[in-house]
């Protein structure tokens, strides 16, 4: 059942540090240049207490053919992160497969995801050797993309690129129904509580 419930805004000051950096290399609103801008802060903070990693992850659900409108293309292809790239359609995930047939750190999975059971992300990418502490994880399925997210148990990403629906007010909680043949997607506010309650900032 789809849960809506109006929140009281908040008056903040404006915070747009992000926009500013946003760029497009291959992604579709900018994420290529905030997510640049976001491994920097995080990198610049590993480097300060000796903790940055040897290499990074990134997923991609939702992948297309890797590289139309891709938020991980630049990381796998510029930056040689390690990658699992999932796509439910099967020419698209072939026409990926021949893309990266030469990046031994990408693995191309042609999967439906489900919310639970061996088709869900956590047990597809514990298939795929993926670290449980993932660097990010991109998720764009055009609608039950926060009960996708709501689903993981065992990978923790550090930070989450995910579709929401940008008609409904900032301070409207709308969770969508829990069914994949939805098309109508979450609030901000809604995806926002979601990731405090995962612990993810």
């Amino acid at each position: 059942m789809a849960v809506c419930r109006r929140n009281v805004p908040v008056q903040r000051k404006v915070n747009d540090w992000l926009i500013k950096d946003s760029f497009n290399v291959t992604s579709q609103g900018g994420e290529d240049g905030v997510i640049e801008r976001v491994f920097d802060v995080i990198g610049e903070h590993e480097a300060a207490v000796g903790a940055r990693p040897e290499s990074r992850w990134c997923v991609e659900f939702g992948a297309w053919d890797g590289k139309h409108l891709s938020n991980t293309w630049k990381l796998l292809h510029e930056e040689n992160w390690h990658g699992v790239l999932i796509e439910a359609d099967k020419p698209r995930c072939d026409q990926m497969a021949r893309m990266y047939a030469n990046h031994p750190r990408v693995q191309c999975i042609n999967a439906f995801v489900s919310f639970d059971g061996p088709m869900s992300l956590d047990a597809i990418l514990a298939r795929a050797n993926a670290p449980s502490n993932l660097d990010l994880i991109s998720i764009d399925i055009d609608g039950a993309d926060y009960h996708i997210w709501d689903s993981l148990r065992s990978i923790h990403p550090k930070v989450v690129v995910i579709e929401f629906n940008p008609s409904i007010p900032n301070n409207v909680v709308f969770i969508q129904d829990k069914d994949m043949s939805v098309y109508h997607g979450s609030s901000l506010a809604a995806l926002i509580e979601l990731g405090k309650a995962k612990g993810t900032s």
